[in-house]
């Protein structure tokens, strides 16, 4: 798995984590979702800032499983 951050060229103090995951049919499901969750748990462990999940197609399925399941360990820190 690879992460890669970008620090925002704003004011703001914005941190973009692109997360590399495994993807089918050489890794079936739950492999994407075991990749990107610890990825997640790993930034809500570690960083302040409020924490947004987005994806676009399969991503998008992934952001909102990202956001249930993260929400139910930690409430409201992970928005969609």
């Amino acid at each position: 798995m690879n992460c890669d951050y970008v620090q925002s060229p704003s004011d703001k103090n914005i941190i973009l984590a692109v997360i590399d995951y495994r993807v089918a049919p050489d890794d079936p499901f739950p492999a994407a979702v075991i990749d990107t969750l610890s990825t997640v748990e790993y930034l809500v462990q570690n960083c302040q800032n409020p924490i947004h999940v987005i994806g676009q197609s399969a991503g998008a399925n992934l952001a909102s499983v990202l956001a249930l399941e993260t929400h139910r360990k930690y409430p409201g820190r992970v928005k969609r």
